[in-house]
């Protein structure tokens, strides 16, 4: 991958659904994104470390900022499998360009189950996940 121009700013980020939410820092309350091409994501096994590219460090965002960047311009829609077998297929079926992208194992969401299971407390946590 040919490592990409740096974003001119947080909003860029925010538009553009090449730049993947990757890891959440709580002591730091900030978003690390990865730029992440639809090619890459829709080959990697898992959103995880040892299947992305590591060639390109993240652009690292406090979370209010992120926030702030703007609305998101279309209405979202998530559907959550856990289930042990089958979650790279329903992916890549979910997975259609310019209607939908399948997540797999992101590991914002295994960051923030862990923060969860070493103690946060609600409220913290609540405000996180708005």
């Amino acid at each position: 991958m040919t490592p990409p121009s740096p974003p001119s700013s947080i909003e860029e980020i925010a538009r553009d659904p090449a730049w993947l939410p990757h890891r959440y820092d709580p002591g730091q309350d900030a978003i690390h994104f990865l730029p992440v091409p639809r090619a890459t994501h829709r080959a990697a096994t898992f959103l995880a470390d040892d299947y992305l590219p590591k060639s390109v460090p993240p652009i690292v965002v406090r979370r209010a900022e992120a926030m702030a960047a703007g609305p998101v311009a279309a209405p979202l829609h998530f559907v959550f499998h856990s289930a042990f077998c089958l979650s790279t297929l329903l992916a890549r079926a979910f997975d259609r360009p310019g209607w939908a992208m399948g997540l797999k194992e992101p590991m914002i969401l295994h960051d923030i189950v862990g923060w969860r299971r070493r103690g946060e407390k609600g409220p913290d946590m609540a405000a996180v996940l708005d």
